[in-house]
Order: structure tokens, then C-alpha cells, then sequence
């Protein structure tokens, strides 16, 4: 049998609040019932607790000790149960309960119970009032927390005080005090949350420069009232609009000036720093000089748009002698003499995930050079991940490096369909000690030159180009180097781990030398690397029908003693030497796949003159295999001219080529008796060379002009 006395110990949690429910309701009930006769044993027995026998909770004392009904009129009684005399039950009071998303702790039966609906709503930056979405709502006492979507309602509370609070991140914390009083009682709040930050507003139709002070309500008309007033820091947020209107930063203040959320407001006559300062989400024009002009300063320009501008130098973006970052945004339809879209002149700028230039209206010119971009006296700009497409110069359509700047293409940037007469991706111009320097995944694609350099021009200079780990493709020139083109300096070309391919020299109508790469007159170039091999495949010298000149259809090597090292020179087409023709110059050519290319003579190699070493030691052997002349020399095709040089090729694989006429792997055409050429140790894949794969055609002067040993066990 439960004794009274033992219930406190049996029933108790502890839970504060369950305590205080058991002590001052439960436990009194309980004794009442007993001793009321109803569990003694002798009296009725019940299934349950009848309804109705708790009156409501005061206000002030909202758990306190429930009072007993004096009898009335039975009710209807609840199933099962037997109602005791004196003790009727009643239908307890309605409460209205609005559904909720939230969870909330039970409410013990019979306790009078309201609920709190929150309307959540946000100052928007561009000076409206909107729902708001991803707010948290919290009611303190209950603890219970909930994701208001514009509303949020949270119910089962008991009489008493309510902190509620509506917090998101960016604004400022709401926070009120409400309470319950009755049941069934619902109390609506309406939470506006205000943008976080002492900001400055600013508003071109709703702003004034004399009554306004900056604030949310209040705003200023114009950007520059905005910047003239602003302390050390501020933030100056501009609403959407026109701003017609030049603005000037005088002050290192650091000041931070973007647009309002979802909204692009424009500058219409351009943007001026001589200190620093942070542009960012805002468009900029400026038909009467530079979008933009920096001085002697470091600014940040950020997700802006710098459109429609048109100056002598930089159409787009001015600079002098400054280190601005200008990241994620775009610079288009601009205009210059020089620097259609950028003129970087003593800076050094970084230019970070851009894009310059554009499709049809949006392209970027310059009647003089640098469509793009120009760079001159002594910068170091760094281009990373960025586009640079669609722009047009006299020369340099994508980039052009003047005098002595380093400049450096690092991460994936990709320099396509820009046009000009010389270089249409890149022209490094003459008297330049400087260097380009494409590092890991840059793409230069699709470019084209009326002249020469489709993709890449350097002339007249000490300076370099190093192309790494890069592709060059799909670029064209009328002239000579439908990829690259460097001539007529003492400066490098340093190309390694790259890709050189499906680039054109020539046309229907003009003869074209050096498909892939034109090397004339340029010291100390190298093509490939020991470390890393580079692939020069599928490029094209064309000429007009009956043309001999379109040579070099991979390389044409015109003067210069280029180092040409561990590269596939594969399926490239020409006249003359489908992968490589040797004008001038005493090139070395080492560890190199010369395969599958195509020619009329010389399908691999075309060599004119010079003294070129192929191979030349047991370990450096060339591998010159399966090309194909149409005419004569399959493998390499031998035209003395006039010299008394001897060539040199030795320890190579030689074979497997084919062609038409005689000397399928190796032809010699002796035109001089001056001409000597030494060909030892290589392997033909037959024990003695004949007529058929090695054709000596030497006759002046009856001395013996081919010399070729028998069967090496040389192979590759």
C-alpha cells in the first residue's frame, strides 16, 4: 500500500521546476484525495484525474497551490471513470494555439498558457524594410530558440516575463520584455533589426547634402559629401542610383566605400585616389578620362565594374607609381592610345581573378599598343587567375611590356581572342631588359596577328620570356610565329613543361615560317627542359599553292643557337621541315620525340644552314621516326647551301620515316663542295644504309660529302 508519506521521496525529480510543480500542486492534491475517501480502499476506484479541478494560475504566482471547486451539476464524466459526489467534472477553459516550428518544454495540464509571435523584419542598406530571413528568435525564460522566417512563433508559455530576442548576423541585436497574463493569450512583437555599424549612408534620390547627417534615414545625396566627412575607417555604404559625379580621395583614412546589398550604383565621371582607400561593388565611368586614376597610392578595388572610359593612356585604369590590389572585378569597353583597359606605369599592381575585356561591345582598344593592357618604366605587376579576351592594339592586342618590367602571369590565367598587327596575346617591345614570365597554367589561346606573333611577340630586346608549365594554342599570324615569335634581340625565350599546339604561321595568301615557335636572332633560347618535357604538336605554316616558303611548320630557327631539349615535336605541318627547319644558326637538338610530322621535304627535320648538333653523344640521342616527306627525306631532309660547316648527327634512332622519293630517313642534297655533314652511330634500323633510307647525292668535286657508319646498337 503508497503511504502519504512515502510520495515526496518516490515522485520527486530534480528538475527545479517539476520540484515545485510536485510539492505545491501535486502532493496536495493527492493528500485531498485521499482524504476525501477516494483511496482509502473502501470508497470508489478511478482510472484517471478527473478534469477541471484546477482553477487558473494567478498572474502573480503562477505555480501556486490549486484550490478545490465546490460541487455543481455533473458533467459529462470521462469514460471509464466513476464520478465522485461533490466532485463533477467541467470542460476546461479554450486556448488558442498558433503552430510552430520551434520546440518548447510541456506545460503541465491545467496551467494557463499563452504564446509570443515575433514578426522578424530588417533595414535593408539601400533603404527598405523587408522580412527577414535566417533571424534566430529567443525566448529566455523557456529557453527555447527558433529560425524565424519572416515570423516565428513559439507557444505552451506560462503567465510571467519574457525576454525575446531576434539576432542575425550584420545587424543589430533586437531585444524586448513582454508578458503573460492570461490563457490563451498571444502577443504579436514586431522586430526590426537595424544594420550593424556606425556606417555613413548614401542616397542620390533620397539624399541631401545639408539636412542629411549620414544616417540610415538620413542619408547624404552625393559620394564625395560622403568621403569629406568620414573619420579614420568608416565605412560609407552607396544606395542604388546615378552618381553623376567625380570622386576623390585625398586622405589616408582608409575609408571603405561600396554599394548597398543587391544593388550596383554607378560613378559617372570617374574615380580618383592619391591615398588609399577600399572601392568595392560599384560601377565606374568616365567618358573624359580614366575610369579610375591612382597616384602614389595603394587602394583596393573589389567586385567593381569599370565600364564605358576612354584617355590618352588607360582608358580603363591609370596608375603611377603605385601597388593597388584590383580583384574580382572587370574592366570593359574602354579606350586609349595606350593601355585600352590598364596603364601601369613605375607600379606594381596585382591583378587578381579579373576579367578585361569582353565580346563584341565589351572589348577593350588601343589605336596605339596594349588593347589590354599596358605596362612601362620599371613594373612588376602580377597577373593571377585572370581573363584577358576580345581586346585590339596596333600592337600587343592582350598585354603590352615596354622597357624594364618584370612582369608575371601566375596561376590560371588565360589570354584569348585578343587581335593585333604584332603579338595578339603578348608583345614584348624592343630596348626591354624586362621579362614575362608565365608560370603553372596560364593559357594563351586563340589570338591573332595580321603581322607576326599570334600568340606571344619579343623583339629588339635584352629581356625574356619564360613560358612554364603554360599552353599556347589555337593562335594565328599572317607572318611568322603563329605561337610564338622572338627575333632581332640578345635576349631568351625560355619555354619548359609547356604546350605548344594547333597554332598557324601563314595563310592562303602569304607564305608563313614557325607554325608553333619563329626563333631568329635571339641568344640563349631554350625550348624544353631537361625536368620537364614540352609537346609542339598540330602546328601549321601555310602558303598560297606552289609556295616553298611556309617552313617550319613546328620550329623555324632562323639565327641563334637555341638549345632545343626533351620535347614531342609531333604531327606539325609545313613545306619545308614538318617539325623543324634550320635556317641559320647552330641550334642543339637532344632527347627529343621528332615524330609524325608532315612536309614536302624534310618531314622532320629541314636543315638549310648552319651547324646544328642532333644528338651528338651517346645518351642525348633524338628519336626522328615515322615522319613523312611527300618529296624526299622523310626523317631529315639535307640542302648544303653555301658553307663549309659539317653538321653533326650522331647517336640517334633514324627510322620507320617515309617518303615518296629517295632517302626516306635521311636525304642529302648536295648543292656545294663545301659541305660536309657527319652522320655516325646512329640507328637505321638496317645493317648498312642505302639509297633507300640515307641518300647521298654528293658529286662536286668527287669527295665524299655523307659520311654514314654502319649498324649501331644505339637505340632510344
Amino acid at each position: 500500500m503508497l503511504h502519504a508519506a512515502d510520495l515526496p521521496e518516490r515522485i520527486f525529480i530534480n528538475h527545479p521546476e517539476r520540484r515545485i510543480f510536485m510539492k505545491k500542486i501535486l502532493f496536495p492534491f493527492i493528500i485531498l484525495f485521499i482524504l476525501s475517501g477516494c483511496g482509502g480502499g473502501t470508497g470508489p476506484s478511478y482510472t484517471g484525474v478527473p478534469a477541471g479541478i484546477i482553477t487558473p494560475v494567478p498572474t502573480d504566482t503562477p505555480f501556486s497551490t490549486p484550490s478545490v471547486l465546490p460541487s455543481t451539476p455533473a458533467s459529462t464524466p470521462i469514460p471509464g471513470q466513476t464520478v465522485p459526489p461533490g466532485n463533477p467534472t467541467s470542460t476546461p477553459p479554450s486556448s488558442t494555439t498558433t503552430p510552430s516550428s520551434a520546440t518548447s518544454t510541456p506545460v503541465p495540464p491545467g496551467i494557463s498558457t499563452g504564446s509570443v509571435k515575433v514578426v522578424v523584419t530588417e533595414k535593408t542598406e539601400n533603404g527598405l524594410e523587408q522580412p527577414s530571413i535566417g533571424a534566430t528568435v529567443k525566448v529566455s525564460r523557456t529557453d527555447i530558440t527558433g529560425s524565424a522566417a519572416g515570423e516565428s512563433v513559439i507557444t505552451d508559455l506560462a503567465p510571467g516575463d519574457y525576454t525575446v530576442t531576434a539576432e542575425k548576423e550584420g545587424f543589430k541585436t533586437f531585444s524586448t520584455v513582454v508578458s503573460i497574463t492570461k490563457n490563451g493569450e498571444v502577443i504579436t512583437v514586431p522586430a526590426l533589426l537595424e544594420p550593424a555599424g556606425d556606417n555613413i549612408y548614401v542616397d542620390t534620390l533620397k539624399g541631401d547634402n545639408i539636412s542629411g547627417d549620414g544616417s540610415w534615414n538620413k542619408p547624404y545625396k552625393t559620394v564625395q559629401k560622403a568621403v569629406d566627412v568620414a573619420s579614420y575607417g568608416k565605412t560609407i555604404i552607396v544606395r542604388s542610383g546615378d552618381y553623376d559625379e567625380t570622386v576623390t580621395f585625398n586622405s589616408d583614412n582608409h575609408l571603405t566605400v561600396r554599394s548597398a546589398k543587391a544593388s550596383q550604383p554607378v560613378i559617372k565621371k570617374g574615380v580618383v585616389f592619391n591615398a588609399s582607400a577600399t572601392l568595392s561593388y560599384i560601377t565606374v565611368q568616365n567618358q573624359s578620362g580614366s575610369g579610375i586614376s591612382i597616384a602614389n597610392a595603394g587602394p583596393v578595388i573589389s567586385n567593381c565594374k569599370i565600364t564605358s572610359s576612354s584617355a590618352t593612356n588607360g582608358g580603363g585604369i591609370y596608375m603611377f607609381n603605385s601597388n593597388p590590389l584590383i580583384e574580382n572585378s572587370t574592366v570593359t569597353s574602354c579606350s586609349a592610345t595606350s593601355g585600352g583597359a590598364i596603364y601601369i606605369s613605375s607600379a606594381s599592381p596585382v591583378i587578381k581573378n579579373c576579367t578585361i575585356g569582353g565580346a563584341d561591345t565589351l572589348k577593350n582598344s588601343a589605336t596605339g599598343n596594349g588593347g589590354g593592357i599596358f605596362i612601362s618604366a620599371s613594373s612588376r605587376p602580377v597577373i593571377q587567375n585572370s581573363v584577358i579576351h576580345y581586346n585590339s592594339a596596333f600592337n600587343g592586342g592582350g598585354i603590352y611590356n615596354n622597357s624594364i618590367n618584370v612582369v608575371t602571369l601566375d596561376g590560371t590565367n588565360t589570354i584569348k581572342d585578343n587581335t593585333a598587327v604584332n603579338g595578339g596575346g603578348i608583345y614584348c617591345d624592343s630596348n626591354s631588359s624586362g621579362s614575362v614570365n608565365m608560370l603553372i597554367s596560364s593559357v594563351i589561346k586563340n589570338n591573332s596577328a595580321t603581322s607576326s606573333g599570334g600568340g606571344i611577340y619579343c623583339v629588339n630586346g635584352t629581356g625574356s620570356v619564360t613560358v612554364s608549365g603554360s599552353t599556347v594554342e589555337g593562335n594565328t599570324a599572317t607572318s611568322s610565329g603563329g605561337g610564338i615569335y622572338c627575333a632581332s634581340g640578345t635576349g631568351a625565350t625560355s619555354i619548359n613543361g609547356s604546350v605548344i599546339k594547333d597554332n598557324i604561321a601563314g595563310s592562303t595568301a602569304q607564305a608563313g615560317q614557325g607554325g608553333g615557335i619563329y626563333n631568329a636572332d635571339s641568344a640563349g633560347s631554350v625550348i624544353g627542359s631537361i625536368n620537364s618535357i614540352t609537346t609542339i604538336i598540330g602546328n601549321k605554316a601555310l602558303g598560297p599553292s606552289g609556295s616553298v616558303n611556309n617552313l617550319g611548320g613546328g620550329i623555324y630557327n632562323s639565327a641563334g643557337n637555341p638549345v632545343i631539349i626533351n620535347n614531342k615535336i609531333e604531327q606539325n605541318e609545313a613545306f619545308g621541315g614538318g617539325g623543324i627547319y634550320i635556317a641559320l644558326g647552330n641550334p642543339s637538338i637532344s632527347l627529343c620525340n621528332i615524330q609524325a610530322n608532315t612536309a614536302n621535304n624534310g618531314g622532320g627535320i629541314y636543315l638549310y644552314r648552319g651547324v646544328p648538333v642532333i644528338g651528338g653523344a651517346q645518351g642525348n640521342f633524338n628519336n626522328i621516326i615515322y615522319n613523312n616527306a611527300i618529296a624526299n627525306g622523310g626523317g631529315i631532309f639535307i640542302d648544303p647551301g653555301l658553307t663549309a660547316a659539317v653538321p653533326s648527327i650522331t647517336y640517334n634512332n633514324i627510322y620507320s620515316n617515309t617518303g615518296a622519293g629517295n632517302g626516306k630517313d635521311m636525304y642529302y642534297n648536295d648543292a656545294s663542295p663545301y659541305y660536309n655533314v657527319t652522320a655516325r652511330y646512329n640507328y637505321w634500323n638496317v645493317a648498312t644504309p642505302d639509297d633507300t633510307n640515307a641518300y647521298n647525292q654528293s658529286t662536286v668535286g668527287g669527295s665524299v660529302r655523307l659520311i654514314i657508319s654502319p649498324f649501331s646498337t644505339v637505340k632510344y
